[in-house]
Protein backbone atom coordinates (compact mmCIF):
# COMPACT_ATOMS: atom_id res chain seq x y z
CA UNK A 1 0.00 0.00 0.00
CA UNK A 2 1.51 3.24 -0.91
CA UNK A 3 1.30 6.36 1.77
CA UNK A 4 -0.39 9.77 0.53
CA UNK A 5 3.15 11.47 0.30
CA UNK A 6 4.25 8.68 -2.47
CA UNK A 7 0.93 9.04 -4.32
CA UNK A 8 1.52 12.98 -4.32
CA UNK A 9 4.23 12.59 -5.59
CA UNK A 10 3.70 10.30 -8.23
CA UNK A 11 0.46 12.79 -9.65
CA UNK A 12 3.28 15.54 -9.73
CA UNK A 13 5.31 13.74 -11.85
CA UNK A 14 2.63 12.44 -14.29
CA UNK A 15 0.65 16.12 -14.22
CA UNK A 16 4.30 16.75 -16.18
CA UNK A 17 4.03 14.44 -19.12
CA UNK A 18 0.11 15.53 -19.32
CA UNK A 19 0.23 18.86 -20.35
CA UNK A 20 2.06 18.04 -24.00
CA UNK A 21 5.89 16.25 -25.10
CA UNK A 22 8.97 16.99 -22.97
CA UNK A 23 10.89 19.12 -25.72
CA UNK A 24 7.78 21.69 -25.73
CA UNK A 25 8.66 21.81 -22.78
CA UNK A 26 11.85 22.71 -22.87
CA UNK A 27 11.33 25.40 -25.57
CA UNK A 28 9.36 27.14 -22.99
CA UNK A 29 11.51 27.29 -20.32
CA UNK A 30 13.90 28.12 -23.15
CA UNK A 31 12.13 31.54 -23.95
CA UNK A 32 11.31 32.13 -20.37
CA UNK A 33 14.62 31.90 -19.29
CA UNK A 34 16.01 34.29 -22.42
CA UNK A 35 13.87 36.71 -21.35
CA UNK A 36 14.56 36.48 -17.75
CA UNK A 37 18.42 37.44 -18.99
CA UNK A 38 19.39 41.15 -18.43
CA UNK A 39 19.77 43.23 -21.95
CA UNK A 40 22.13 42.47 -24.38
CA UNK A 41 25.60 44.73 -24.40
CA UNK A 42 24.83 45.72 -27.90
CA UNK A 43 22.54 48.09 -26.88
CA UNK A 44 24.59 49.35 -24.00
CA UNK A 45 27.77 50.03 -26.41
CA UNK A 46 25.66 52.01 -29.11
CA UNK A 47 24.61 54.42 -26.14
CA UNK A 48 28.41 55.23 -25.16
CA UNK A 49 28.92 56.04 -29.27
CA UNK A 50 25.89 58.15 -29.16
CA UNK A 51 27.45 60.17 -25.90
CA UNK A 52 31.21 59.91 -27.33
CA UNK A 53 29.61 61.80 -30.77
CA UNK A 54 27.41 64.23 -28.70
CA UNK A 55 31.19 64.95 -26.94
CA UNK A 56 32.81 65.44 -30.18
CA UNK A 57 30.10 67.68 -31.50
CA UNK A 58 30.28 70.35 -28.03
CA UNK A 59 34.16 70.09 -28.52
CA UNK A 60 33.94 71.28 -32.31
CA UNK A 61 31.23 73.61 -31.61
CA UNK A 62 33.59 74.93 -28.40
CA UNK A 63 37.04 75.08 -30.83
CA UNK A 64 35.05 77.01 -33.88
CA UNK A 65 33.54 79.88 -30.95
CA UNK A 66 37.42 79.81 -29.48
CA UNK A 67 38.93 80.61 -33.24
CA UNK A 68 36.52 83.13 -33.91
CA UNK A 69 37.10 84.76 -30.42
CA UNK A 70 40.94 84.69 -30.95
CA UNK A 71 40.43 86.14 -34.48
CA UNK A 72 38.66 89.19 -33.52
CA UNK A 73 40.61 89.76 -30.74
CA UNK A 74 43.95 89.76 -32.96
CA UNK A 75 41.48 92.23 -34.87
CA UNK A 76 41.09 94.57 -32.44
CA UNK A 77 44.65 94.28 -31.87
CA UNK A 78 46.01 95.09 -34.81
CA UNK A 79 43.45 97.76 -35.01
CA UNK A 80 44.81 99.46 -31.68
CA UNK A 81 48.60 98.85 -33.01
CA UNK A 82 47.29 101.13 -36.46
CA UNK A 83 45.82 103.94 -34.59
CA UNK A 84 48.95 103.76 -32.41
CA UNK A 85 51.06 103.68 -35.40
CA UNK A 86 48.86 106.74 -37.05
CA UNK A 87 48.71 108.89 -33.80
CA UNK A 88 52.55 108.42 -34.26
CA UNK A 89 53.28 109.77 -37.15
CA UNK A 90 50.91 112.50 -37.13
CA UNK A 91 52.86 113.44 -34.14
CA UNK A 92 56.00 112.99 -36.33
CA UNK A 93 54.75 115.03 -38.86
CA UNK A 94 53.79 118.27 -37.10
CA UNK A 95 56.03 121.09 -38.23
CA UNK A 96 56.90 123.68 -35.63
CA UNK A 97 56.22 127.25 -36.45
CA UNK A 98 58.70 129.60 -35.25
CA UNK A 99 58.85 133.86 -35.66
CA UNK A 100 61.61 134.94 -37.72
CA UNK A 101 64.37 137.68 -36.75
CA UNK A 102 63.76 140.76 -36.86
CA UNK A 103 65.03 141.97 -40.67
CA UNK A 104 65.29 138.64 -42.42
CA UNK A 105 65.12 138.75 -45.96
CA UNK A 106 65.14 136.26 -48.82
CA UNK A 107 65.06 136.32 -52.83
CA UNK A 108 63.29 134.30 -54.78
CA UNK A 109 65.40 132.07 -57.25
CA UNK A 110 62.14 130.94 -59.70
CA UNK A 111 62.86 132.17 -63.17
CA UNK A 112 59.34 131.96 -63.49
CA UNK A 113 58.83 133.85 -60.21
CA UNK A 114 57.03 132.47 -57.14
CA UNK A 115 53.35 132.41 -56.37
CA UNK A 116 52.28 134.21 -52.37
CA UNK A 117 49.35 132.33 -50.88
CA UNK A 118 46.95 132.53 -48.15
CA UNK A 119 48.00 129.44 -45.68
CA UNK A 120 51.09 127.25 -45.71
CA UNK A 121 49.37 125.18 -48.28
CA UNK A 122 49.30 124.42 -52.50
CA UNK A 123 45.32 124.74 -51.95
CA UNK A 124 45.87 128.17 -50.72
CA UNK A 125 44.47 131.46 -51.97
CA UNK A 126 46.77 132.94 -54.54
CA UNK A 127 47.36 136.53 -53.73
CA UNK A 128 50.33 137.54 -55.82
CA UNK A 129 52.98 136.00 -58.08
CA UNK A 130 56.18 137.41 -56.82
CA UNK A 131 59.02 138.09 -59.78
CA UNK A 132 62.66 136.61 -60.10
CA UNK A 133 64.79 138.34 -57.31
CA UNK A 134 62.10 139.96 -55.54
CA UNK A 135 63.27 140.53 -51.91
CA UNK A 136 61.41 139.14 -49.16
CA UNK A 137 61.13 139.97 -45.59
CA UNK A 138 59.82 136.55 -43.54
CA UNK A 139 57.98 136.84 -40.67
CA UNK A 140 57.52 133.44 -40.10
CA UNK A 141 58.61 129.70 -40.53
CA UNK A 142 56.78 126.67 -40.96
CA UNK A 143 58.08 123.27 -42.27
CA UNK A 144 58.86 124.16 -45.59
CA UNK A 145 56.74 127.11 -45.82
CA UNK A 146 57.94 131.18 -45.01
CA UNK A 147 55.55 133.73 -44.13
CA UNK A 148 56.34 136.69 -45.90
CA UNK A 149 56.06 140.31 -46.38
CA UNK A 150 56.00 141.74 -50.23
CA UNK A 151 55.01 144.97 -51.56
CA UNK A 152 52.59 145.32 -48.57
CA UNK A 153 51.28 142.34 -49.33
CA UNK A 154 51.79 139.44 -46.13
CA UNK A 155 51.39 135.46 -47.43
CA UNK A 156 52.91 132.18 -47.37
CA UNK A 157 55.53 131.08 -50.04
CA UNK A 158 57.65 127.57 -50.41
CA UNK A 159 60.95 127.77 -48.97
CA UNK A 160 62.72 125.62 -51.93
CA UNK A 161 62.30 128.60 -54.38
CA UNK A 162 64.12 131.08 -52.64
CA UNK A 163 67.51 131.65 -51.31
CA UNK A 164 69.41 133.62 -48.65
CA UNK A 165 71.58 136.16 -50.64
CA UNK A 166 70.54 138.64 -53.56
CA UNK A 167 70.65 137.36 -57.18
CA UNK A 168 71.42 140.88 -58.49
CA UNK A 169 74.47 139.56 -59.79
CA UNK A 170 72.70 137.04 -62.29
CA UNK A 171 70.75 140.14 -64.10
CA UNK A 172 72.39 142.16 -66.46
CA UNK A 173 71.10 146.07 -66.76
CA UNK A 174 70.00 147.43 -69.77
CA UNK A 175 70.43 151.92 -69.91
CA UNK A 176 69.04 154.21 -72.58
CA UNK A 177 65.77 155.59 -74.26
CA UNK A 178 64.98 152.36 -75.96
CA UNK A 179 63.14 152.72 -79.23
CA UNK A 180 62.87 156.76 -79.37
CA UNK A 181 66.34 158.09 -78.50
CA UNK A 182 64.18 161.50 -77.45
CA UNK A 183 62.38 159.99 -74.48
CA UNK A 184 63.93 160.02 -70.83
CA UNK A 185 66.70 157.64 -70.19
CA UNK A 186 65.84 154.92 -68.37
CA UNK A 187 67.36 151.17 -66.62
CA UNK A 188 65.59 147.96 -66.60
CA UNK A 189 67.49 144.72 -65.72
CA UNK A 190 66.76 140.85 -67.68
CA UNK A 191 67.90 137.43 -67.23
CA UNK A 192 71.73 136.71 -68.04
CA UNK A 193 70.62 134.13 -70.46
CA UNK A 194 68.12 136.74 -72.57
CA UNK A 195 69.97 138.56 -75.24
CA UNK A 196 70.14 141.77 -75.90
CA UNK A 197 69.70 143.20 -79.54
CA UNK A 198 69.10 147.21 -79.87
CA UNK A 199 66.31 148.21 -78.04
CA UNK A 200 65.10 144.32 -77.37
CA UNK A 201 65.68 141.89 -75.22
CA UNK A 202 64.88 138.15 -76.05
CA UNK A 203 64.85 134.48 -75.71
CA UNK A 204 64.38 131.54 -78.21
CA UNK A 205 63.18 128.18 -76.88
CA UNK A 206 62.06 125.07 -78.58
CA UNK A 207 61.88 127.40 -81.90
CA UNK A 208 59.67 130.12 -80.25
CA UNK A 209 60.97 133.99 -79.46
CA UNK A 210 60.05 135.23 -76.58
CA UNK A 211 60.93 139.17 -77.03
CA UNK A 212 60.50 142.53 -74.43
CA UNK A 213 60.75 145.47 -76.58
CA UNK A 214 62.09 148.49 -74.28
CA UNK A 215 60.29 152.34 -74.87
CA UNK A 216 58.46 151.05 -78.07
CA UNK A 217 55.88 152.40 -79.36
CA UNK A 218 52.19 152.24 -78.66
CA UNK A 219 50.63 149.23 -80.46
CA UNK A 220 46.68 148.91 -81.71
CA UNK A 221 45.46 145.79 -81.28
CA UNK A 222 42.32 144.14 -82.94
CA UNK A 223 39.55 143.23 -80.74
CA UNK A 224 37.22 139.96 -81.85
CA UNK A 225 35.52 137.25 -80.56
CA UNK A 226 38.21 135.54 -79.18
CA UNK A 227 40.59 138.60 -78.48
CA UNK A 228 39.84 140.53 -74.94
CA UNK A 229 41.68 143.33 -73.78
CA UNK A 230 42.16 144.15 -70.11
CA UNK A 231 43.91 147.34 -68.09
CA UNK A 232 44.94 148.12 -64.66
CA UNK A 233 47.06 151.08 -62.78
CA UNK A 234 49.60 149.95 -61.36
CA UNK A 235 53.38 151.26 -59.42
CA UNK A 236 56.84 149.95 -59.77
CA UNK A 237 59.34 151.45 -58.23
CA UNK A 238 57.02 154.50 -57.25
CA UNK A 239 56.58 155.17 -60.74
CA UNK A 240 52.96 155.39 -61.97
CA UNK A 241 51.67 153.03 -65.18
CA UNK A 242 49.07 151.34 -66.51
CA UNK A 243 49.01 147.79 -67.69
CA UNK A 244 47.44 146.51 -70.69
CA UNK A 245 47.05 142.54 -71.42
CA UNK A 246 46.01 140.90 -74.41
CA UNK A 247 44.51 137.74 -74.66
CA UNK A 248 43.11 135.21 -77.08
CA UNK A 249 40.54 132.62 -76.31
CA UNK A 250 41.12 133.38 -72.36
CA UNK A 251 45.45 133.34 -73.04
CA UNK A 252 47.84 136.06 -72.46
CA UNK A 253 49.88 136.82 -75.40
CA UNK A 254 50.54 140.38 -75.38
CA UNK A 255 51.62 143.10 -72.42
CA UNK A 256 52.27 146.52 -72.42
CA UNK A 257 53.52 148.82 -69.21
CA UNK A 258 53.35 152.39 -69.95
CA UNK A 259 55.20 153.89 -67.46
CA UNK A 260 54.42 158.02 -66.85
CA UNK A 261 57.16 160.28 -67.65
CA UNK A 262 58.58 162.21 -64.54
CA UNK A 263 57.44 166.01 -64.33
CA UNK A 264 56.35 165.55 -67.98
CA UNK A 265 53.63 164.30 -70.38
CA UNK A 266 53.82 161.16 -71.98
CA UNK A 267 54.92 157.97 -71.55
CA UNK A 268 57.79 155.11 -72.01
CA UNK A 269 56.27 151.74 -72.99
CA UNK A 270 57.58 148.21 -72.43
CA UNK A 271 55.85 145.29 -74.12
CA UNK A 272 55.83 141.19 -74.06
CA UNK A 273 55.80 140.16 -77.29
CA UNK A 274 54.49 136.04 -76.53
CA UNK A 275 55.31 133.98 -79.65
CA UNK A 276 52.87 132.18 -82.11
CA UNK A 277 50.87 129.52 -80.13
CA UNK A 278 50.13 132.04 -77.30
CA UNK A 279 52.64 130.02 -74.60
CA UNK A 280 52.35 132.38 -71.96
CA UNK A 281 55.26 130.94 -70.42
CA UNK A 282 57.86 133.37 -68.91
CA UNK A 283 55.27 135.86 -67.70
CA UNK A 284 56.84 135.89 -64.27
CA UNK A 285 60.15 136.60 -65.78
CA UNK A 286 58.85 139.82 -67.84
CA UNK A 287 56.70 140.65 -64.47
CA UNK A 288 60.37 140.70 -62.83
CA UNK A 289 61.59 142.69 -65.16
CA UNK A 290 58.82 145.49 -65.00
CA UNK A 291 60.00 145.63 -61.20
CA UNK A 292 63.01 147.01 -61.80
CA UNK A 293 62.07 149.20 -64.16
CA UNK A 294 63.92 153.36 -63.37
CA UNK A 295 63.89 156.47 -64.93
CA UNK A 296 67.86 157.51 -64.89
Amino acid sequence: MKNKKEEKKEEEQKSLFDDGPVSEKKEELKEKLVKAQPPKRKKESKKWVLIVLIIIILLAISAFLGYQYYQKNQSFKSEIQTTTTTTSTISTSTTTTTKASDDRYVYVKEAEGLNLRSEASVSGELIAIMPYGAKLKVIEESGDWYKVEYEEKTGWCSKIYTQETTIETEWKTYEGSGFNPEDPKFSINYPIDWALDGYKVSKTEDGKKYSIALGEGGHGMPLDDTITSASENVVYNGINAKKVTIKKSGVVFFIMVSFDWPESEGTTQVEFNIPEGYDSKYLATFESMITTFKFL
